[in-house]
Parts: C-alpha cells; structure tokens; sequence
C-alpha cells in the first residue's frame, strides 16, 4: 500500500463570507478503511521538498506527533526519536499533546520540552492535552499563545482548540474564536482543526461505538475521556460550509497509542478525521504523520511513517 493522498481543487472564488448554515450535517457512512495498528504499509513515497529558485518553497512538509511520553517510567522521558529529531526540516510541527507524563507540572520538565520543540516558533503548533494541563497558565506564559489559536501559512489556515476545557465542548470565548476563524476563511486553499482529544468521534453513531477501541481515553464525562461535546452542532456545520467551497478540511488529533497508533476516516462530507500517536516502549510500531504540500497544485498527500525514520 503506498501513501494516503488527497487533491482538493476550488470550483468557486474565494469571496465573501459564508453564512452559517443551521442544519444537521448529512448522514456519515465509513468511507473508508480504519487503519489500524496491523495494517502494514509503505510510507516510503512522499516527495522530497522542492524550492523553486527566487519563489520560495513550492512543496512543504508538516509533521504531526501525538502521545510521545514513554508510559510508566519517570515524568521526564520522552520517545528517544522524537527528542533527536530536526524539527527545523518541517514548514508546520503539529503536536498532538501528552508530550511528557506531567510537561507543566515541573518549569524544568516543560523547558525541557521548550528545548525539543521550541513552543515560540509559530510553526509549532500545541493542541494541549491532559497530561500537559498541571499548570495551563505555565504553558501559556512559556509559549506565548493561548491554548487556543491560528496560524495561516502558505495558503493553509491551521486551528488550535484545547479539548481540556469545559470537557471538550468547544464554548465561551473559544467557541467565538473558532467561529469567527472559520467564517472568515479567504485564502486557504486548507484548513486544518488540531485537537487532542478525538471529539469528532463523540455523537457519531459508528464512530462512538469505537471510542473505547481506539482513543486512549475512553466516553465518558472524565477529564482525560472523549466526552460528549458540541463538535457536530457548533463546528462540523462551519467545516461543511468550506468544504463546500472546495477547501479541503482536515481534523487531527493525538491521543492515540495503547490501543491503535494510526486512525483515519472519510466523513459523507469528504471531510478527513485522522489521529495518530505513539506508545514508546510498549512493543510493536510507532508512526508519525507526514504531509507534503504542493499549493500551485492544491495538492495535500499524506502518509503514516514510521517513527525511526524521523531521525533520518
């Protein structure tokens, strides 16, 4: 199997703002195949980054790493792969959160992390979760963001939620902000919606029935669960909305690793649901994701490749 690709090209100008539209999202049907932990596949064939001389960049990488803390050993370890990493060869560091055991509890443990990722660069993108929510107002003042936030970058619009908070309902002045994001899209010809939690399986028939066998966090109403939420009433519409103008949508999340370490799905909308994360040292493959981005062409392709070859 080689890699999974996608091409989303716009029929339609990008002008105007759509308007919200009040209305159940269509039926969702499994569109296709669940990879899970024993699939094996090939990740060997997404094209190498490309410069164009005096224009800059015309295809860029972007990484995405969930669940990296290596379980049961001290509150400072972390995959040895991703620690030796160079992170400065990807145009977007997508972090799926529960990077350490405990990354706030300890300035130490979180700079540590700051060390690996280097959470001011713009390009490293932090969707928090619950094992780096001791001290969110540590996070903050290191990072300098709020734990929700944008990003735009060469024709993509990257969105940060924090599913911590309020239980995973995105609400208050997150759901303002997410909102007011999303209806507002003009260039992107992509749009990604980073989370730690996967809340888009929550209040989705076939995919609730699958929370307990995937995620690491089973459904329920705990802090570290996948909780019932207001994904599919508040955000999966707007998400529609672009996908409809022929913007590609993606929706990531990283709290994955015990249970499976890949996970993608095909919503009826043509929206994409991906997770990845790791469980280091817990036997069997680790993965992360890997997109290469080709804007001219509106060409997003993607693949899960395995976690030795990020030291490459």
């Amino acid at each position: 199997m080689g890699y999974f690709a996608s091409s989303f090209v716009s029929h339609q100008p990008e002008t105007g703002n759509p308007k919200l539209e009040t209305r159940v999202p269509r039926p969702f049907l499994l569109l296709t195949t669940f990879l899970l932990a024993t699939l094996g596949c090939r990740y060997d064939h997404l094209p190498e980054p490309e410069l164009a001389q005096g224009s800059g960049p015309v295809r860029e990488r972007f990484l995405h790493l969930g669940h990296t803390y290596v379980p049961y050993l001290t509150y400072q370890d972390i995959d040895t792969f991703v620690e030796r990493a160079d992170y400065s060869r990807y145009a977007a560091v997508m972090l799926g959160g529960d990077l350490f055991p405990n990354t706030s509890l300890d300035p130490a443990t979180l700079q540590w992390a700051d060390s690996i990722f280097d959470f001011r660069d713009e390009k490293t993108l932090w969707a928090i979760g619950n094992h780096d929510y001791d001290d969110p107002w540590r996070v903050r003042d290191l990072v300098g963001r709020p734990l929700y936030y944008s990003w735009y970058h060469n024709g993509i619009t990257f969105l940060v939620l924090d599913t911590q908070d309020s239980l995973s309902n995105i609400v208050g002045d997150q759901l303002l902000y997410a909102r007011a994001v999303l209806d507002t899209v003009q260039e992107s010809k992509q749009v990604f919606v980073l989370t730690h939690k996967m809340i888009w399986m929550a209040d989705n028939g076939p995919l609730q029935a699958m929370i307990d066998s995937v995620s690491n966090g089973y459904y329920g109403s705990c802090f570290f669960c996948v909780n019932p939420n207001n994904f599919y009433t508040d955000i999966y519409p707007l998400l529609v909305q672009l996908k409809d103008r022929g913007i590609g949508v993606w929706c990531i999340a990283g709290d994955i690793g015990y249970k499976v370490r890949r996970f993608e799905h095909t919503t009826a909308d043509d929206i994409r649901l991906l997770a990845g994360g790791m469980c280091s040292l817990c036997g069997g493959d680790n993965y992360y994701l890997e997109f290469s981005w080709t804007r001219a062409e509106n060409r997003l392709e993607y693949g899960y490749r395995p976690i030795e070859t990020l030291v490459e």
